[in-house]
């Protein structure tokens, strides 16, 4: 049985890619958008724990979102777009009451998408 050649696999999976990475946009894009809704909520609150430490974990779960998202528009080839998400997930997840990890995880998206764009401002330095 023949292999198929390393072009013909390529161009098989890219026109699969587009389906499944569109959904996977969707999908991040309608999560942001709930924990807006929640994060609002919890920021009127009544209870301080709402107002802090739920709000936190909201905040640092959306802010995950948008690093993945920007995962997402990178595999597209939507540099510009990757970046500007990877920035506001960044701004997100230094918000008050969120926890290290969340921050952690973002730094490491963030520089994955640097790094896998060929942006210098990814490479980790000697």
């Amino acid at each position: 049985m023949r292999r198929k050649s390393c072009a013909k696999r390529t161009a098989g999976a890219s026109s699969r890619h587009p389906k499944s990475w569109g959904a996977a946009e969707g999908s991040l894009k309608k999560s942001v958008a709930l924990f807006d809704l929640q994060i609002e909520r919890a920021l009127k609150s009544d209870s301080e724990f709402s107002r802090t430490e739920h709000a936190g974990n909201r905040i640092g779960s959306k802010a995950r979102s948008l690093s993945y998202l920007g995962t997402v528009y990178l595999r597209e080839g939507r540099k510009a777009e990757a970046f500007k998400a990877a920035e506001v997930a960044y701004e997100e997840v230094i918000r008050p009451h969120v926890q290290a990890t969340f921050l952690s995880e973002v730094v490491r998206v963030g520089i994955s998408i640097a790094q896998a764009s060929g942006d210098q401002r990814g490479q980790r330095p000697n």
